[in-house]
Order: C-alpha cells, then sequence, then structure tokens
C-alpha cells in the first residue's frame, strides 16, 4: 500500500497544539488534502516513547470522543478537509521544550 509522503504528513500536525493537560497531554492534527478516512489511529510517540491505543482518544469537531481503539476499518472516522482533530494522550505529562512526534495512522486512501 502506498505511503504519505512526509511532507503531507508534516503539515498534518497543527503547530504549537501540542500542550499538557489535567490528565495528559494532546495534540492537534488537521488533514488539509482532502475529506479522507481514518481507519486506525496505532500509536504516537513523544520523544521516542510511544503511546498506544489504550491511551489515546480523539476529540472531534463536534464535542464528541472516539477511543482510539474504536477506529478500524469497520468503524473508521471520517474526516472532512479542513476539519482539526485533538488526539490526547492519557497520562502522558511533557517537560517544557521542544519534542518530537511520530504518529501513526492508517487510512482508506493510502493505508
Amino acid at each position: 500500500m502506498p505511503a504519505i509522503p512526509n511532507f503531507v504528513l508534516k503539515r498534518l500536525y497543527v503547530k504549537g497544539s501540542l500542550v499538557n493537560t489535567t490528565d495528559g497531554c494532546e495534540l492537534q492534527l488537521r488533514n488539509f488534502v482532502g475529506s479522507g478516512t481514518l481507519t486506525g489511529l496505532l500509536s504516537v510517540d513523544v520523544d521516542g516513547k510511544s503511546y498506544s491505543t489504550d491511551v489515546l482518544s480523539v476529540m472531534l469537531g463536534d464535542g464528541g470522543i472516539r477511543s482510539a481503539d474504536s477506529i478500524t476499518a469497520e468503524a473508521p472516522l471520517v474526516l472532512a478537509s479542513g476539519v482539526a482533530v485533538t488526539v490526547r494522550l492519557g497520562g502522558a505529562h511533557l517537560a517544557p521544550g521542544s519534542h518530537a512526534l511520530k504518529v501513526r495512522i492508517n487510512t482508506g486512501e493510502m493505508g
């Protein structure tokens, strides 16, 4: 299956959106390419530490929340073009400063 080019992925992350919250941290992703379907939020790595689906959730623009475990090929998350979603990492508290991110996803369009 084809991979999404790195220059596209780098634009997916909303710069400056990685912040601590009372129960972890969160970041925003914005789909700017075109409408698509997220068929899996597999993990998020922050500074080399991997956070798996059991601590990840997605807050939708309408206020709804989906656990990462609930996003599958059979129950995808439709992402309209231009819409941002917030990915929450439960229990992840970050020190001030810059951080390296890696987000692993599957899409219906690109794999």
